[in-house]
């Protein structure tokens, strides 16, 4: 039996569900992150980026984790650690919590502009 080429690129195909069970097919494991990351924020209303990693999160008042829902919401939550032992569910970390680069796009001063 004959073997497929490899990809130029060397990827490998992934496939999403969508909530209405349609498939949908994409030709590298980012894109399809990618997809889960704006599909998040479709259903958030917001343009708040997330990791594509789920996380488990225990929700608190107060907390000072941020955590995305699947539906979109956006919760204060306590998030791995104990949070992994009774979670309340699954959900994506905002981006900004976790990007290495984010002191470069912070705004200088206090004023809260």
């Amino acid at each position: 039996m004959p073997r497929r080429a490899a990809s130029k690129y060397h990827n490998r195909k992934a496939a999403r569900i969508t909530a209405a069970g349609n498939i949908l097919e994409f030709d590298s494991q980012k894109e399809a992150r990618r997809y889960d990351e704006l599909a998040l924020l479709l259903a958030a209303g917001k343009s708040m980026p997330c990791d594509a990693e789920p996380v488990l999160y225990k929700a608190r008042e107060g907390a000072a984790g941020k955590i995305i829902t699947g539906n979109g919401t956006v919760l204060s939550a306590d998030i791995g650690g104990l949070a992994a032992f009774e979670p309340d569910g699954v959900g994506h970390v905002s981006h900004f919590a976790t990007c290495p680069a984010a002191e470069q796009f912070r705004r200088k001063g206090g004023d809260g502009r």
